[in-house]
């Protein structure tokens, strides 16, 4: 299916909206997407890097915590490769 604006790409978006109860549903390339919604793309590189940064901070946070339910958890945790 190609692309409702541009008729060129392949539409890869669908967007439905709902105005006063009546949906309307349409297709679009992810250029034109990004045109009827006023979103940026999104760049993929820099979410991962916030992902992994969000992941390593609430991993640090959990190993400061030297509670013995922690130290339980942490005693049975074995590499499932090298033991």
């Amino acid at each position: 299916m190609l692309c409702e604006k541009c008729g060129q790409r392949d539409a890869r978006v669908k967007i439905t909206r709902i105005i006063n109860g009546v949906s309307e549903t349409h297709h679009y390339c992810r250029e034109c997407a990004q045109e009827v919604t006023g979103q940026k793309k999104i760049n993929t590189n820099e979410w991962s890097q916030a992902i992994f940064k969000l992941l390593t901070e609430m991993f640090m946070q959990n190993a400061q915590d030297n509670s013995p339910e922690m130290n339980e958890k942490a005693a049975g945790l074995v590499c499932p490769t090298c033991g």
